[in-house]
């Protein structure tokens, strides 16, 4: 159990089974990545073929339709004030505008802090089959020990249908900064009517499972057996009452980060033995702890890291058959996780010779092709080191970023010098104290000159002559005092965007005939295009010039034979190609991009279809 070798990547627990699609899919999380987001959409198209939870790995093309594909699918719910500042951004971004919601806190001390996936896949046939993702890592590229546990539909199982699952999906809207538009809500809804009657399969070797919500309106109450007869403990974050309250005065084993333990006292450590760290062979130097969100003396987020965070209490139980139970998601053992945040975990119970504290912590006993979970760990001693006064200058300025951007901010577009160019003008709802620098731009402009200081009495910012692609919801926000400075990222509500922004920003990602060719075949490729299919419909379409032949779409043999095979097949995926040449002839393209021979072709080809295949 948990073992080290057993590696699962979050887009191999996202990706869908054989012969189904994504129908919706609503993750939730605390920070959040831009980019990292982008690994649920290209999992969900499973155009990638690399396993990678990196997108930037990716062909970018593939990317692009993954995220055109299935952002309007994809919600994902997050903190506000947590969006951290991507290292580069990516025009792709703009088609997650709508996927990305930000959260208000559930009490005045809590954050919203559950990471999660609930998914509806759909197969050939129109049955719906669900699965619950349940996690400790949230949507970022942090490198941290972290568990993931799929539970997957099971229309066998007698256990009870996942209705606790279902309320949370349910509660999710009525937590967001703003209001949802319908047909988002409607997704949501739908979705948590379905899951309230799916049976989800435990892992083996357990037999039960319970998806349980921690706070808010549909959160459960304690998840831990009152009397256990031993505790394990992994967490990153720890609260003294928490840790004394979940033992029980049983034998316990806890296993934490450097800082978290150094900052309880001895009297709370007594009571474990063994107290364990990750072996400082597996961390990284000089990188900072990142923040978990639990306002319990967490550092600042951002950092990427490598170190513990992991979330799991193991129980072994009284009584006979002898069985073990397993609470564990996104709840650290703290009391702001237990009575402020909203969180989910997964309570699981099985044998305890499988699952219990001594089966998780055997030990490899000289096998050097097994590591264990001891393997990772080394005993803890006390540093005496202190946080600085530039982590606690940090952390009241997290909690500064989260009330900003909960209050939201209102960018309005205004036309600029000439058709191309643009103004924006940004206005914060929220106040700060005067002692707070507060500079703001689109997260679309790199260049560091054009950082706003954000006017401390009329709360306002502007920025003048931008281009179409610099319009964007996505604000990067950064707050300083005392020498501390955090930048997050806040969702605007835009206003007065220019029209068809996304064709025309589709458009001149798809400046040439390559180009449009190479995005065909992708769409027609069903798993990722093939730089050999590709380079052959090159050769034999356009001329040395990159412009088409006279006859080559006609009877070209790549994109004819693909389009008659889906056509065959299954009328309904040339839905992507129909949306694909609708986009591009909404932005205004010309026959350089789209040649006239593909437009003879697919307007033949429409008029032949059924009447159910995309018009």
């Amino acid at each position: 159990m948990l073992a080290p070798d057993d590696i699962v990547t979050v887009q191999e627990a996202l990706r869908p089974p054989e012969g189904c699609r994504v129908d919706v899919a609503v993750g939730t999380t605390y920070s959040l990545d831009l980019l990292a987001f982008l690994a649920a959409p290209v999992a969900f198209a499973m155009f990638d073929l690399q396993a990678s939870d990196d997108p930037a790995a990716l062909d970018g093309l593939s990317v692009l339709e993954s995220v055109r594909r299935y952002a309007g699918a994809t919600t994902v719910f997050c903190q506000s004030g947590a969006i951290g500042v991507p290292a580069a951004y990516r025009s792709v971004l703009t088609w997650t505008e709508g996927s990305v919601i930000e959260v208000r806190r559930p009490t005045p001390s809590g954050v919203f802090h559950p990471k999660t996936w609930a998914l509806r896949f759909v197969d050939e046939h129109g049955a719906y089959l669900h699965r619950v993702v349940v996690l400790s890592r949230n949507v970022t590229f942090d490198r941290s020990w972290d568990i993931v546990i799929t539970l997957d539909e099971d229309p066998s199982s007698s256990l009870p249908p996942a209705r606790h699952a279902a309320d949370f999906v349910a509660s999710l809207p009525d937590l967001a900064v703003r209001p949802l538009p319908a047909a988002r809500l409607a997704a949501i809804q739908s979705l948590a009517a379905t899951l309230r009657r799916a049976r989800l399969a435990p892992p083996k070797p357990f037999h039960s499972i319970q998806v349980w919500p921690l706070g808010g309106v549909t959160g459960k109450g304690w998840p831990y057996h009152d009397a256990p007869v031993r505790s394990l403990i992994v967490s990153p974050f720890l609260t003294g009452s928490t840790v004394r309250q979940i033992t029980t005065q049983s034998p316990g084993t806890l296993i934490s980060t450097q800082a978290a333990l150094d900052a309880l006292p001895d009297s709370d450590l007594r009571h474990f033995d063994p107290v364990f760290v990750l072996s400082s062979a597996l961390t990284v130097a000089g990188t900072a702890t990142v923040s978990d969100g639990d306002g319990d003396g967490d550092h600042a987020v951002g950092a990427v890291a490598s170190g513990l965070h992991a979330k799991i209490v193991i129980q072994d139980l009284p009584g006979q058959p002898r069985l073990s139970r397993w609470v564990a998601g996104s709840v650290n053992a703290t009391h702001n996780a237990h009575h402020s945040n909203v969180e989910v975990a997964v309570i699981l119970e099985g044998p305890t010779g499988t699952c219990g504290v001594n089966a998780v912590l055997a030990s490899s006993e000289g096998d050097r092709d097994v590591t264990t979970l001891l393997d990772l760990l080394e005993p803890y001693a006390r540093s005496g080191q202190e946080p600085s006064p530039a982590e606690d200058a940090a952390s009241v300025l997290d909690q500064l970023l989260i009330d900003l951007a909960q209050d939201s901010a209102t960018l309005t577009v205004t036309s600029g010098d000439g058709d191309a160019l643009y103004d924006l003008s940004a206005q914060f709802h929220g106040t700060w104290p005067d002692d707070v620098q507060v500079e703001a731009r689109p997260i679309t402009v790199s260049y560091e000159g054009l950082t706003a200081a954000v006017d401390h009495v009329t709360r306002s910012a502007m920025w003048s002559s931008l281009s179409l692609a610099a319009i964007t919801p996505y604000l990067l926000v950064r707050a300083s005092r005392d020498g501390a400075t955090v930048a997050r990222v806040i969702v605007a509500d835009l206003v007065n965007a220019p029209e068809h922004r996304r064709e025309r920003l589709l458009a001149d990602m798809l400046r040439s005939a390559e180009d449009f060719l190479r995005y065909l075949l992708l769409l027609l490729g069903d798993g990722g295009s093939d730089d050999d299919a590709w380079q052959q419909a090159v050769t034999h379409m356009l001329d040395r010039d990159g412009h088409p032949h006279g006859d080559g779409w006609g009877d070209g043999l790549p994109v004819l034979e693909s389009l008659l095979r889906a056509a065959s097949r299954d009328p309904g995926s040339l839905r992507h190609v129909r949306a694909l040449v609708d986009d591009l002839r909404t932005a205004g393209v010309d026959t350089d991009v789209i040649p006239q021979q593909f437009d003879d072709l697919w307007t033949a080809l429409q008029a032949a279809l059924p009447s159910q295949a995309p018009r």
